[in-house]
Order: structure tokens, then C-alpha cells, then sequence
């Protein structure tokens, strides 16, 4: 196989950030190995880069001292997701001229002396509001100079930086999207925690069946009943008041926060902590307007919820009583009983070892699975998850933010 693609690309990601950037990152850092027509070198999930097989973790939050714990500071990126960037086939279409992703291990025995692009030479080429479009023609234009193993530099900059919003449009036909898969160590978690949601285990399950140009990864049916919440606490006290002051917008989806740049008013204060971490009355009202237009308009009903979240326990406790007092309006519905028939949480997960390390690529499974999503619009995990569900054709009146 790798004789036959002649040429490859090995790049370094972020580090010391959490999976949802990096996987943002190497989804574009694919695309663009697939763009180039070279090999895509797939590498760990890396934490800390400083050889030892663990790392310190800061969780605290806005009002505790540093509190640290322990986490593999190396996880194998095929245990958080499947797909092209980790050498599954292309389609057919692709499967004689695009080459498969290859291991660090293969890359280096067939490119013992690999040329080094620094990134920062071919970024500085390009305006700092450059679309995607033109960014991707410029990198392929560097890559297509240079011999068949390039590096790129390590600490030269990551090629598609954080504020890059107008990649979508073009990657969304890619293979590297729609032949995106999540792995067995992932699926099996769904499997393992079936009672804690409204569908049948084999409607849970993965296909046993091989992923054709017909039926893609894509295809794998929604939970029906099921609404997912994506519930940001712990650092997010603060972060979100950083967010105000800067006045960001969404990650690429809505507009039209205001933009102070440093400083906000307490208007515009309010507003974000309700968009970026909103009160459990705020949850409350929100989920049931969300679940009354949901019933009116699909005559469906929304029997679970399941709460991503990294709250603690009490917290998470007030959330779930005040949840089940949650009615919909009955004259707009018709329905009988309007009680939920189960709320669970990402603590409520039994997860083995293997899984406890890799829950946030859990929660994005089953969230891009949910009928119904109400995500944080400034969480990068929650845009994540909106890409995969658009990747799916979901139907977009089906996924909304605080």
C-alpha cells in the first residue's frame, strides 16, 4: 500500500488541548493529506509530548484551588475514531488514486530522512482572514514542491488555525466526513449503558455489515425519543466570562453577539451566561420549549434525556428534579402522558477502563445519534458534534444551542 501512494504527510497537532480541538484539526489536516494525494500519517492523541506515560490534568474550576489528576498522557487515535485519518479504505471512487492513511511507525521506515516545511513560511503567505479554500490550494501548491515524505515543522504553527470558520462548505462532500466512523471501543460503551436509553440494543448497535459507497458510515439511524444535552460547568464559570469580554461569536454557526473586545456590559454579560452556561431554570425552559415545538411539528415524542455534562453529582441532582417537573404544552401536542421515561448523565455511564479515558468521544457518539440536540454553541465539542449531524442530514430544526 504504501509503496504504491509514493508519497506522504506527517504533521504535528495540538497538544495539551482537549479532544474536540484536536479532532477539528486533524480532520482538516486529512483533508488536506487527501487534497495533496498523500498519505495521511496517523498518530496518537497526544496530551504531553514529554515521553512519560502520564500526564497532569487541571480540572478546577472558578472557585477552587488547582486540583490535578493523573491521565494517559498517549492515547491510540484509532481508540477515539475510525474512518480514513486512521487508514479505513476510500471509497472506490478514490481507492486507485488517493493513497490510504499509514501508521508513524510505517512512515518512518519508508522516509528515513522526510523533508521539513515549516508552516509558518507558507501561512505567511497568506492574508490572516484567508478562506478555506484558498488556504488548501496554497498548502497543496507547498506540498506538491517538495518530495515524497515531508514533515512538518514541529513547533511551526498548526496549518488551519482556531478562528477558521469558512472550512465547511468545503469538506462536507469529502470522503474524510462521509466515511467518518466512531471505532469499537466507542460503540461498545453505547452497548454496555443500553438501559440508560429509549432504543432497542440492535437499534444501538453498529451495522455488522461492511461500509459500502451505499450505505456509509453516515447512515447509521438515529435514536428515536432520545434528547441530548451538552451541559458545561467546571471551567466554563470563568470561560464564559472571558467570552463576553471578548465578545466571540459561536464556533461558526450563529452570529450576532456583540463584540467589545476586552470589555462587555452587564446586558451583554447576562446574555452570554445564558447562551454559554445557563442556570438549571434556564435548562429547564429551554428544554421544554425545544420539546414542544419538536412534538407539535413531528406528531414524535421525546421520551429520554441524556445530559453531556462535567457537572458534579449535587448539581446534576437539582438538574434532573427539576427536568422531570418539564411538561410541554398539551394543546399544541395531543399526547397522553408527558412525563420523561428516563433522564440519564455522562456520570451515570459504566464504562471500563479503556472507555473512562476516551467518555468525550462517548458523549459525541451518542449526541450525534440523539434525535433532538441542545448544545453550547461555544464549546468546540458541541460543534463537533453539529458538523457530524450535518454530515448525517439532520434535519437542522433538530439541533439547536442555549
Amino acid at each position: 500500500m504504501y509503496a504504491r501512494a509514493r508519497a506522504a504527510l506527517r504533521l504535528f497537532r495540538v497538544r495539551r488541548s482537549g479532544w474536540g480541538n484536536v479532532l477539528q484539526e486533524l480532520l482538516l489536516n486529512a483533508e488536506l493529506a487527501f487534497r495533496a494525494n498523500r498519505a495521511f500519517v496517523t498518530d496518537d492523541y497526544v496530551w504531553a509530548r514529554d515521553g512519560g506515560p502520564y500526564a497532569h490534568y487541571d480540572h478546577s474550576d472558578s472557585n477552587s484551588t488547582r486540583n490535578f489528576k493523573l491521565i494517559p498522557a498517549r492515547i491510540p487515535l484509532a481508540a477515539l475514531l475510525g474512518g480514513l485519518p486512521v487508514g479505513a479504505p476510500l471509497p472506490r471512487q478514490f481507492s486507485r488514486t488517493h493513497p490510504r492513511a499509514v501508521s508513524r511507525a510505517a512512515f518512518e521506515r519508508a522516509c528515513a530522512e522526510p523533508e521539513v516545511l515549516d508552516a509558518g513560511a507558507v501561512k505567511a503567505t497568506l492574508p490572516w482572514d484567508a478562506p478555506a479554500s484558498r488556504i488548501f490550494a496554497a498548502w497543496v501548491a507547498a506540498l506538491d514542491a517538495h518530495g515524497p515524505c515531508v514533515v512538518i515543522e514541529k513547533d511551526s504553527g498548526q496549518i488551519f488555525d482556531i478562528w477558521l470558520l469558512s472550512s465547511w462548505p468545503a469538506v462536507r462532500v469529502s470522503p474524510i466526513i462521509t466515511r467518518f466512523r466512531w471505532p469499537p471501543l466507542i460503540t461498545a460503551a453505547l452497548l454496555r449503558n443500553v438501559r440508560h436509553f429509549p432504543s432497542s440494543p440492535e437499534l444501538l448497535a453498529s451495522p455488522k455489515r461492511t461500509y459500502t459507497d451505499e450505505h456509509p458510515p453516515t447512515s447509521l439511524p438515529l435514536m428515536p425519543g432520545l434528547l441530548a444535552l451538552h451541559v458545561r460547568r467546571g471551567d466554563f464559570a470563568s470561560h464564559c466570562t472571558h467570552l463576553a469580554n471578548w465578545g466571540a461569536e459561536f464556533n461558526g454557526y450563529l452570529s450576532g453577539f456583540m463584540r467589545n473586545w476586552g470589555s462587555t456590559t452587564p446586558a451583554n454579560h447576562v446574555l452570554y451566561l445564558r447562551r454559554c452556561f445557563p442556570s438549571i431554570p434556564q435548562i429547564v425552559e429551554k428544554v421544554r420549549r425545544v420539546r414542544t415545538m419538536f412534538e407539535a411539528r413531528s406528531q414524535r415524542r421525546l421520551t429520554w434525556v441524556y445530559v453531556m455534562t462535567n457537572a458534579d453529582l449535587a448539581w446534576l441532582a437539582e438538574l434532573e428534579a427539576a427536568l422531570r417537573d418539564t411538561q410541554v404544552d398539551v394543546r399544541d401536542v395531543g399526547t397522553g402522558n408527558l412525563t420523561w421515561d428516563g433522564i440519564s448523565t455522562s456520570r451515570d455511564l459504566v464504562l471500563t477502563w479503556e472507555q473512562k479515558y476516551v467518555a468525550q468521544a462517548v458523549d459525541m457518539y451518542i449526541a450525534t445519534r440523539a434525535e433532538v440536540f441542545i448544545g453550547n454553541g461555544f464549546s468546540i465539542l458541541t460543534s463537533n458534534v453539529v458538523m457530524l449531524r450535518m454530515a448525517r442530514d439532520v434535519d437542522p430544526r433538530d439541533t439547536h444551542f442555549w
